[in-house]
């Protein structure tokens, strides 16, 4: 069993997990580095974390949403869609 692992009642597999914060890397458990302004997330794909909100990821970081005039962030909180009666044009909110 690797470091940063514990047993795990499988049938299957290698019959070992790891602790959270870490995700299986072959034979180990490689940590997950978070950047700043962003959380772990259980999951087994993807890079392991996500964006606060007003944030999104920017290669191996969480950069800061830009919200143009006459925007707000989105539902989700990482990026940002126009108010009405505005529409989006490229980075802008445009009346149409």
């Amino acid at each position: 069993m690797p470091a940063n692992g514990y047993l795990a009642n499988y049938t299957t597999g290698t019959g070992w997990d790891c602790e959270r914060g870490y995700r299986a890397a072959g034979d180990a458990c490689a940590a997950v580095t978070v950047p700043a302004n962003g959380f772990f997330v259980e999951s087994s794909f993807g890079p392991g974390w996500q964006c606060d909100r007003g944030f999104q990821p920017a290669g191996n970081a969480c950069a800061v949403v830009d919200v143009p005039e006459n925007a707000h962030l989105d539902h989700s909180g990482n990026d940002w869609e126009c108010d009405r009666p505005y529409q989006k044009k490229r980075d802008e909110c445009v009346l149409r």
